[in-house]
């Protein structure tokens, strides 16, 4: 994934700047970027910007330097005033999905990508990254043509091959088996391979064997993007709760920001009752994901059993929101409704996740009369 999502490059300056000084500055602070000296290329960019505070690319380029010392939020919010200032530049816009991406805000990142991709429809890498962004977030149906359209432009790209082979696994695609075994021929990819195949067993539940899968993966590199949230999934279904809790939190000691983590800890810890760390982890997933259906929905729940209903509502609506299709979010919604005194609501909301669990138990039934 690092070659694909990992390099932000320097902007060339496009801006007309009347202080001479800040194009000299500005100039430094390329010169130093590219030589890696990142505390250099901070100091000349923000003294570019004290002489041309409009100097949009001064503030993008900071941006890209503070992404690489690790300083995501303040990297943010440098990009956005670089596009505040310039809207046309779309080199900020795409740096800023980066920053997001590689920070764990994948919402925010998906939003980004996509408002590059519009800006630039030309631009394959934007179609790229925002598949790999749709896929993080469980939108494989969406992702799915982008990330099609970037394996054909780079056949041996191994971050595609792998997003677009789990989108395939998660859809029941079988075209998922002839990904990897093409990312399995390719340079730096059989680690992703063994993580894809891992993935594909997984989506079948054969979770030993996917165990497995991920252990050959990590045994050729300990750097693998989700591998331990993949680990911890699998351990999940087969009963460890234990070791799902250990994969987990291996998980966020890499990255913090790891949503997904929080999402499978804040479930682990309401399942022991243990409901003010659940909260703590639904809360910053949500914080991460935004609008998220299953964090949403996995937070209401949590505040609902605490008591906080007018607070668990509100997360609730947004879950039905992303996700109207969902029976559970219904229910728990209806319950909110419910216990808010508004009995219109609470019907409504019951009505329909009756009626949707009908359909669901109903398709179930035709999917074993067939098999």
């Amino acid at each position: 994934m690092a070659t694909l999502v990992f390099l932000v490059h320097a902007i060339a300056a496009q801006t007309i700047v009347q202080n001479p000084s800040a194009v000299v500055l500005f100039r430094d602070g390329v010169a130093a970027q590219q030589q890696g000296a990142l505390e250099r290329a901070a100091d000349a960019y923000r003294r570019a910007i004290e002489a041309e505070p409009r100097y949009a690319e001064a503030h993008a380029n900071l941006g890209a330097v503070l992404v690489r010392l690790g300083q995501y939020e303040e990297a943010v919010a440098c990009y956005e005033r670089a596009l505040r200032i310039n809207p046309q530049l779309n080199a900020a816009r795409l740096n800023l999905g980066l920053a997001h991406y590689r920070a764990g805000a994948l919402g925010a990142a998906v939003e980004a990508f996509r408002a590059a991709y519009a800006a630039d429809p030309s631009l394959l890498q934007a179609r790229q990254l925002l598949g790999l962004a749709l896929v993080e977030t469980g939108r494989h149906a969406e992702a799915i043509p982008h990330l099609e359209a970037a394996a054909q432009a780079a056949p041996d790209e191994p971050a595609v091959l792998f997003a677009l082979g789990r989108a395939y696994a998660r859809s029941g695609d079988r075209r998922a088996d002839a990904v990897a075994e093409r990312l399995a021929h390719t340079r730096e990819g059989l680690p992703l391979w063994h993580q894809l195949r891992g993935f594909a067993l997984q989506q079948e539940n054969r979770h030993e064997q996917a165990l497995a899968a991920f252990e050959a993966a990590s045994a050729l590199t300990d750097n693998l993007p989700r591998l331990f949230v993949n680990v911890g999934v699998s351990r999940l279904a087969l009963g460890d709760h234990t070791g799902a809790r250990r994969a987990f939190e291996i998980a966020l000691a890499r990255s913090e920001r790891d949503a997904a983590a929080h999402v499978y800890l804040a479930w682990l810890d309401e399942q022991d009752d243990r409901l003010p760390d659940a909260r703590r982890h639904a809360e910053r997933a949500v914080t991460l994901e935004g609008d998220v259906a299953e964090s949403r929905g996995l937070l209401g729940r949590i505040l609902l059993k605490e008591g906080s209903t007018a607070a668990a509502a509100g997360h609730l609506e947004r879950a039905v929101s992303a996700e109207p299709q969902n029976a559970s979010w219904r229910f728990l919604l209806g319950q909110a409704y419910q216990r808010l005194g508004n009995a219109a609501a609470a019907d409504r909301e019951f009505a329909e996740a009756r009626r949707l669990k009908e359909e669901e138990v109903l398709r179930e039934r035709r999917r074993k009369g067939g098999s």
